[in-house]
């Protein structure tokens, strides 16, 4: 059987030179994640008669982040970012159409993974559901 696996990443902060080691897994799976969110456009002035992808976008950011601070033993490592949140034109005063979010997962044991996969799902079709996105 196999007694030992090495694998070697770059660590900002550590020194040229020097190895950090420990027990463990230390490096993550990554899994992309997209969300494309359909909204109503509109005129600023009648917001009741849009649906703002960006208000939606931005419940979405902070719901996933609580799926990791109210669900994950910090000693499983999990993270979500988003290092992308598109939406509208510049210059134009207008509720945009849609928005995009585009970031990662990250997690260092399988079955937090499937959870934390699960649990984007859950929390994207909910918010879908109440904001009528």
């Amino acid at each position: 059987g196999i007694e030992h696996i090495y694998g070697m990443h770059n660590r900002p902060g550590l020194p040229v030179g020097v190895f950090g080691i420990r027990q463990g897994p230390v490096m993550a799976a990554t899994d992309s994640i997209e969300i494309s969110i359909e909204g109503r456009g509109g005129h600023p002035g009648r917001p009741h008669e849009c649906i703002d992808p960006i208000l939606v976008g931005a419940q979405l950011v902070t719901a996933l982040q609580h799926i990791l601070a109210q669900n994950i033993d910090p000693v499983d490592s999990a993270g979500i970012s988003f290092h992308q949140f598109q939406s509208g034109q510049r210059l134009v005063p207008v509720v945009p159409q849609t928005a995009e979010l585009v970031g990662t997962m990250r997690t260092l044991k399988p079955e937090v993974r499937k959870f934390v996969k699960e649990r984007v799902g859950e929390v994207v079709a909910g918010i879908a559901q109440i904001t009528g996105a």
